[in-house]
């Protein structure tokens, strides 16, 4: 938990696979509230002046963006875009410290291949509750 907040607080970016934390954690919830649900545990990162969070969910439709009232920024994929791929995109188009939230195992690998680093879901938590 501890390193998992040290990694939290120095990322300029912090990049949240959504459905792959919160089908992680909420399993057998209707979509809607599991997103509800995910983008509610990333405000206090925002709170506590952390690296704004930015939940990627994987889209059917056109691609947007939205901030919520609390600052954690949402985005869905576009149409044949996976949300795997535009974290990856991310973390390849900066050299500041990126920070990503998977535990899908070809997405850490492509992550740390770019230079990004990554946490699973479970220290996540441990790291917004510590």
């Amino acid at each position: 938990t501890e390193a998992a907040s040290w990694l939290v607080e120095r990322a300029s970016l912090l990049l949240v696979d959504g459905y792959n934390v919160s089908l992680a954690l909420r399993a057998g919830h209707p979509l809607e509230e599991q997103r509800r649900w995910l983008i509610e545990r990333m405000r206090p990162l925002v709170a506590r002046g952390s690296a704004a969070p930015v939940v990627i969910f994987d889209g059917d439709g056109p691609a947007g963006s939205r901030r919520d009232t609390a600052g954690v920024e949402v985005r869905f994929t576009a149409a044949g875009t996976t949300a795997d791929d535009e974290i990856v995109f991310a973390v390849a188009a900066t050299a500041d410290p990126v920070l990503v939230i998977t535990d899908d195992a070809e997405l850490r690998a492509r992550v740390r291949a770019e230079g990004g680093n990554v946490l699973g879901t479970v220290h996540l938590l441990g790291a917004i509750d510590g």
